[in-house]
């Protein structure tokens, strides 16, 4: 079936979003629920190109959520889902630990009881001398160090999910927007509104509906319940980049290296929502002799985000901020100048004006579609959100 045109065609679970959450609850359940049924819908042209395909690809440990939250729970388990997902299907993923940088103990001593309660193993807080240890050009007083992190190649592992799901007969479909959602009067499915383009509308039932939308995720909340409670507010962030072999003083041996979190914007209650702030992430070099699985870190090194709140979620368009405000930001690593540096990608995050955690659960009115709003770090614990949809959400 290359397309469906009755509303007697019907599905087990409709999925809405093709990233790597959406991909991820797909592939999760045709790995363990033998002989169902899943059709996913990407309103773009290409899956993964929004939140999936913008950003640093780093691999985070869970330090830094509050204890107890989704975030804490679902980053700390799928951060060793995801390494292991990479190592069976030979994904670029290189182990590059993190260094939390800061001005004063204080303030990293709480982010390591925080990741210890989350139950992220080997934090330890170093000195500004054993920082230049491990990375001679970063220059801070103290650091926390992270052995859980690592960079992934989040365009080959989005690739490799899409893959996947074709291969258990998931039926996935891009260029396609779901346009209304109506609950049965049976009370057991859901009547699924698709605009195909060219090809028209059309509508068909499914038991379950999943909306993994991410920027769009309240819009499609809305289809089904209008009076749905969380609002996106997009996070623009910015990243530049530079080589690390450009100067001896810029010279970096493979640590991401962090600020402690910056606030980005203030929610509706008045919350500080924070980000990760101005980071240095290291990048793949590809061995064109096999380009996959193959990957090491090489010489170029990203700068960001620069982060900043903005109200147009489609907006990326090219990097807008000057040098001196990811100079700035880069308080840690003061011999890199504005003639290092030039501008690399732009990235949309989802942030919730309600809530700093993420939001995975059942739609209050209508519980056969579940919510999945999730920012970052949503690539780290897309394969933990997809088992934690799945076993916790999905009961009758």
């Amino acid at each position: 079936m290359t397309t469906i045109t009755h509303l007697d065609d019907s599905f087990d679970v409709t999925i809405i979003g093709g990233g790597v959450n959406g991909l991820a609850v797909a592939h999760y359940l045709l790995q363990h629920k033998p002989g169902i049924s899943v059709v996913l819908f990407e309103k773009e042209k290409y899956f993964g190109s929004e939140q999936s395909g913008h950003n640093s690809g780093a691999g985070h440990g869970g330090w830094v959520y509050e204890p107890g939250s989704l975030k804490a729970q679902l980053c700390v388990r799928g951060n060793s889902m995801l390494w292991d997902f990479c190592k069976e299907y030979t994904i670029a993923a290189v182990h590059g630990e993190k260094l939390v940088v800061s001005q004063t103990r204080d303030e990293l001593e709480m982010y390591l009881e925080r990741g210890r309660v989350n139950g992220v193993q080997g934090l330890e807080i170093i000195s500004g001398e054993e920082i230049r240890q491990l990375e001679p050009n970063v220059i801070a007083p103290f650091a926390m160090r992270v052995p859980s992190s690592f960079v992934v190649d989040g365009a080959g592992y989005a690739a490799m999910l899409e893959k996947l799901v074709k291969k258990e007969d998931g039926m996935l479909f891009k260029s396609e927007r779901v346009v209304g959602l109506e609950a049965d009067v049976d009370g057991k499915s859901v009547i699924v509104q698709v605009d195909a383009k060219s090809n028209g509308i059309y509508d068909f039932k499914t038991k379950w509906v999943i909306n993994a939308a991410g920027l769009w995720a309240d819009d499609v909340a809305k289809l089904i319940n209008p009076d749905f409670k969380y609002h996106v507010q997009p996070v623009r962030g910015e990243y530049m980049k530079f080589r690390k072999s450009g100067r001896e003083e810029i010279g970096m041996t493979g640590f991401n290296v962090y600020p402690v979190p910056q606030v980005a914007f203030v929610d509706v209650l008045g919350r500080a929502q924070k980000v990760a702030g101005t980071h240095l992430t290291p990048t793949f070099s590809v061995d064109s002799s096999d380009l996959l699985g193959k990957l090491t870190l090489g010489d170029t090194v990203l700068v960001g985000p620069y982060a900043f709140a903005q109200e147009d979620r489609s907006y990326y368009g090219a990097v807008s901020s000057g040098v001196e405000k990811f100079l700035n930001d880069l308080w840690y690593f003061p011999s890199l100048r504005a003639e290092d540096i030039e501008p690399d990608q732009v990235g949309v995050q989802v942030k919730l004006k309600e809530t700093s955690d993420f939001v995975i659960e059942r739609d209050v009115r209508c519980g056969q579609v579940i919510h999945i709003i999730a920012g970052s770090p949503s690539l780290t614990s897309s394969l933990a959100n997809a088992e934690y949809v799945v076993e916790r959400l999905m009961k009758d």
